[in-house]
């Protein structure tokens, strides 16, 4: 039996620096991401008799780190950060005319965007057709983690983005959660915050409650997998 083969080269525009902590445990941002499309592409390999090659190359946007060229990319994948996507900030500013450019000259490129990956995404694509965006209050945000949906994913939320009905979204799929942290990935983030933000012991009992759960990553990483190869 001839398997067939695929190779899938990604860009991946790094919008943070893990805790070295995490980087000691986990790797980087990319190593994340390399996690988990190998996980699916795997799993599409045993499905459909298709083998899948990843070649996954992490860039620092918020240092100002691109590919010299996209020729040959097949996706780039634009991750979480700490910051918003509306700051005024150059970093910032730069990957949003990065991701227009790409979008508009490249179209074979797809982007995904993971939280702050997908509201910048949608600001780049779509801001002049009334993107807009809502801040999550600190007590709202274990509401939002635990609004029932039809994924389980583990978040970290202060931003939500409003699309407008009629946004054309070709080429890209975007996710408000977190499909690369695992529960000790999310775990690590949550105690972070906790300190930075000097959560009490209830508010952080509840919020660990809701990270510590079997998600559905696998499944959306199948969907980004398949989105990539179409």
């Amino acid at each position: 039996m001839v398997r067939r083969f695929h190779r899938l080269r990604i860009v991946v525009l790094k919008c943070y620096t893990p805790s070295a902590k995490l980087v000691v445990s986990h790797g980087d941002l990319d190593d994340w991401f390399r996690v988990l499309l190998s996980g699916a592409a795997e799993r599409y390999a045993t499905n459909n008799l298709h083998r899948v090659s990843l070649e996954i190359t992490g860039y620092d946007a918020v240092s100002g780190q691109y590919p010299g060229t996209v020729d040959g990319v097949d996706a780039i994948v634009v991750t979480g950060s700490g910051n918003g996507a509306y700051e005024p900030i150059k970093w910032i500013q730069t990957l949003e005319k990065y991701i227009q450019d790409i979008y508009s000259q490249y179209p074979s490129v797809k982007f995904f965007g993971a939280c702050f990956g997908h509201q910048i995404i949608s600001k780049a694509l779509l801001a002049d057709q009334g993107v807009e965006f809502t801040n999550l209050l600190p007590e709202e945000l274990p509401l939002a983690l635990g609004q029932p949906c039809r994924l389980s994913m583990q978040f970290v939320h202060g931003d939500h983005v409003v699309i407008p009905e009629k946004a054309d979204l070709s080429g890209w799929v975007r996710l408000g959660g977190h499909s690369e942290y695992d529960i000790e990935i999310n775990t690590a983030n949550m105690e972070s915050l906790a300190e930075k933000l000097a959560w009490d012991e209830e508010y952080m009992a509840e919020t660990m409650s809701l990270v510590h759960h079997d998600d559905d990553s696998a499944i959306f990483a199948d969907v980004v997998l398949a989105f990539f190869l179409k």
